[in-house]
């Protein structure tokens, strides 16, 4: 996803000025209000600051582990046989 202005109101994340500088926001989608904030002097910093926050938040979202349903759930299986087996 293309990168936006932070005066686009689409973006992801806003920078807002905060008394002498800029605080940057992104929202951390993670069920409960998470907002994750820095603040920077200039706005060039503060814009880098918003890609690398909203990298962040989408690396958090994605899966940690490869693999499907169907593996998780053959593993599953075979864990409670080996529980059967053993006499658990």
């Amino acid at each position: 996803m293309a990168d936006r202005p932070s005066n686009d109101p689409r973006a992801r994340g806003s920078i807002r000025p905060r008394g002498g500088s800029l605080q940057v926001r992104v929202y951390a989608g993670t069920g409960t209000p998470v907002c994750l904030t820095e603040t920077h002097a200039d706005l060039e910093e503060a814009e880098k600051a918003r890609t690398r926050l909203v990298a962040a938040v989408d690396a958090s979202r994605a899966p940690l582990a490869e693999g499907d349903f169907a593996g998780a759930i053959g593993r599953r299986l075979e864990s409670l046989h080996d529980e059967v087996d053993a006499g658990v």
